[in-house]
């Protein structure tokens, strides 16, 4: 055995490593490619905040705007934005007891 196979780095009693899982026979990790873009990171490790608040963010050099760019389609936020219908008003035209219960 003997092989690297990831890496990280030590910050204060926290190890951060540089990679992601990779599925298979073995489980085992592989580098990830630097990113430049950190706009969706970011939109989600702020509890998914508008594109509008991040650029606030950057202006006043809270997040680094060099790595903020545009942020594309976000099924989550779509998602929570939808509204649920609500039932439909029953209507109750019957007059003998338990007749909706006993519905043949």
């Amino acid at each position: 055995m003997g092989r690297l196979v990831l890496l990280g780095m030590l910050c204060g009693s926290l190890h951060l490593l540089d990679g992601e899982p990779v599925s298979g026979e073995v489980n085992s990790s592989v580098m990830k490619k630097p990113s430049k873009d950190e706009t969706v990171l970011w939109h989600r490790r702020l509890g998914y905040m508008s594109m509008k608040n991040l650029q606030i963010l950057t202006r006043k050099e809270v997040i680094d705007k060099r790595r903020i760019g545009v942020l594309e389609f976000c099924e989550s936020c779509v998602m929570g934005k939808q509204k649920r219908l609500s039932f439909n008003i029953g209507k109750h035209d019957t007059c003998e007891a338990l007749r909706y219960v006993q519905d043949d």
